[in-house]
C-alpha cells in the first residue's frame, strides 16, 4: 500500500509538472503566433514612399521660399504652412529624441520583432528540452510578456499615426502646391 501511495504521489508530481510545462509551451507558441500576424500587419502598412514624401516636401518648401513674395501676409498661408511643416516631421527628420519619424518608428518595430520571435523561440526549445532552472521559467515567460507587449503597443502607436497624419500630410502639401500653382501663374510671370 505504501508503495502504491508512493508511485501515485511521484505520477502525480510528474502529471502537474507536464501540465504546467505544456501550459507554458502554448503560451510561448500563442505569441510567437502573434508576432507573426504583428510582422504581416507591419508589412502590409510599410511606407514605401518615405523618400518620395521628403523630395516632395523639400521641392515644395523651396517653391514657397523662392516664389512666394506677398505683398501682404496672409494668415491663412502661413496657418497651412507650419501645419505642413509640423507634418513633414513625420517623414523628414527626427523632431525630437522621443518623436520618431514614421521610418523610424518602422525600423524599431520590424527589428524588434524579429529579435524577440528569436528569444521567444530560444526560450521554447529550453523548456521543451528542459534547460536551464525550470523554476525560473515562469519568470522568463513574464518578462518577456512585457516586452511583447512593449512591441504590440509601438505597433499600435505606429498605425495610429499613419492613419491620422498621412493623408493630412498629404492634403496638405496638395493644397500648398494647388496655391502655389496658382500664385505662380499669377505673380512669377509677371515678374
Amino acid at each position: 500500500m505504501k508503495t502504491f501511495i508512493f508511485i501515485s504521489i511521484i505520477l502525480l508530481c510528474f502529471a502537474c509538472g507536464t501540465l504546467k510545462k505544456d501550459k507554458q509551451l502554448e503560451g510561448l507558441s500563442k505569441m510567437i503566433l502573434q508576432l507573426d500576424s504583428m510582422n504581416l500587419l507591419l508589412k502590409q502598412n510599410r511606407m514605401d514612399s518615405i523618400v518620395e514624401y521628403q523630395l516632395a516636401a523639400n521641392a515644395l518648401m523651396l517653391r514657397i521660399k523662392n516664389n512666394y513674395k506677398p505683398t501682404k501676409v496672409d494668415v491663412n498661408f502661413g496657418k497651412k504652412v507650419n501645419e505642413f511643416k509640423e507634418l513633414q516631421m513625420l517623414f523628414v527628420k527626427e523632431k525630437e529624441e522621443n518623436k520618431r519619424t514614421l521610418a523610424g518608428e518602422y525600423g524599431v518595430i520590424h527589428s524588434s520583432i524579429h529579435e524577440e520571435k528569436k528569444v521567444l523561440n530560444l526560450l521554447k526549445t529550453d523548456i521543451e528540452n528542459g534547460r536551464g532552472d525550470s523554476k525560473k521559467y515562469n519568470d522568463f515567460i513574464v518578462f518577456e510578456q512585457g516586452k511583447f507587449n512593449t512591441i504590440k503597443g509601438l505597433l499600435d502607436h505606429y498605425l495610429l499615426r499613419k492613419t491620422k497624419y498621412l493623408p493630412r500630410f498629404q492634403m496638405s502639401m496638395n493644397e500648398l502646391n494647388e496655391f502655389m500653382d496658382n500664385w505662380e501663374k499669377l505673380n512669377v510671370i509677371k515678374s
